[in-house]
This record gives C-alpha cells, sequence and structure tokens, in this order.
C-alpha cells in the first residue's frame, strides 16, 4: 500500500508507529473489557511498544469501558480511534501489529479476513463460527480466559517469525472466502439444483 496512503490514514485517526488492533463495535459479545483485562497484563514494555488501539462504532452497553481503563492502569496505552471510515479499513488493517478479535459470538466474523487479507496475524475466539472461518490460520483462544488470550499475544508479539507465519497462512485462508469464489459455488448450486450439471 502506498506509504502517502498510511501516512494519511495514520494521522487522520492519531494511531501510534506500531500496535495492538480490535476493530469491531462497542457492545457486550465484542468482549472489549477481557480484551482490555488480557492486555493489561502484558509486560509494561510490551505494552509501550505494542498500544492498543480500539476502533469502532459506539455499540451499547459500553459506558464503564474507560473505567476499566482507569482502574486497569492502562490508560496512557489505549487509543480509542472511533469509526473507521470502508476506505480506510485496508490501510489500518496493513498497519496493525497484530489484530485481536476475542468475540462471545459472531454470525460469520468478517473482520477476522479482512485483517487476513491485509496481511495482519489475526487472534480469535475458538467460539461459534469463528474456528471455522479463521481455520488454522489464526491463534484461537477461549475468549473468556484473560491469560490465555494475554499468553497467546504476548507469543506473537514476542515472535516475528511466528507473526509471519501466520500472515502466510492468513493470506491463503481469506483467498478461500472471495466473492468470485462465493459466486462460482452458488452458481453451481443453482445448476445441480435445477439438473443444468450432472
Amino acid at each position: 500500500m502506498d506509504t502517502s496512503v498510511l501516512q494519511r490514514v495514520r494521522a487522520r485517526y492519531g494511531l501510534p508507529a506500531k500496535f495492538v488492533l480490535f476493530i469491531g463495535s462497542l457492545e457486550p459479545r465484542k468482549n472489549i473489557k477481557g480484551l482490555l483485562r488480557a492486555y493489561s497484563c502484558l509486560p509494561e514494555k510490551m505494552q509501550k511498544e505494542f498500544p492498543m488501539v480500539i476502533a469502532g462504532g459506539r455499540g451499547w452497553l459500553n459506558s464503564d469501558i474507560p473505567g476499566l481503563v482507569s482502574e486497569l492502569g492502562i490508560k496512557d496505552r489505549v487509543h480509542f480511534a472511533g469509526f473507521i471510515n470502508d476506505e480506510d479499513l485496508s490501510a489500518v488493517y496493513s498497519m496493525a501489529s497484530l489484530f485481536v478479535y476475542p468475540s462471545l459470538y459472531e454470525g460469520f466474523g468478517l473482520p477476522i479476513l479482512e485483517a487476513m487479507a491485509c496481511g495482519t496475524p489475526v487472534v480469535t475466539s475458538k467460539t461459534s463460527s469463528m474456528p471455522e472461518v479463521a481455520g488454522d490460520a489464526a491463534a484461537l483462544i477461549d475468549p473468556s480466559d484473560a491469560d490465555e488470550l494475554a499468553f497467546s499475544m504476548r507469543q506473537l508479539l514476542e515472535s516475528d517469525a511466528k507473526r509471519a507465519e501466520l500472515v502466510i497462512k492468513g493470506f491463503e485462508r481469506a483467498k478461500m472466502f472471495s466473492w468470485e469464489k462465493c459466486a462460482r459455488e452458488t452458481l453451481a448450486v443453482y445448476r445441480r439444483v435445477a439438473g443444468l450439471n450432472a
């Protein structure tokens, strides 16, 4: 991606040089509180090197999140970027060192694939639809276990090699869900149902 585009997007949302990213609406099922608790367990040096960026619409039942950030002592290392415009999403994903999506429930989990397609390693939940979407191309965690999430984040942030491995797997995984492939497979089903393909 063009460096000038990245610079403009970085300035628009006040993004640090390196960061851990969450994108999603700020609502209970996204497990932002669990993410913040896990992030607060990372070594302080790692938090300073990789601040947390939480981006997304306001959602609901989230008024106590700023208080939790203060209580956990991570206020100066957590940045709320607000809603990200669609045209800026790929730049934001691609600048992140790690995308963390510890949702408790998702019908599909599109942000997982968006991050993978942008070359960002992913940590996500091993619940509901997320393992099916992520396959072996993400680190899968129990979203209710802050220690497990913290361990997984730390392991990846400490290892360029592990992150690079997930990036490669992520690119391949994202290709499996392309709209073109979806359209071809849907057309094949219609043809079978109509008796056009033996």
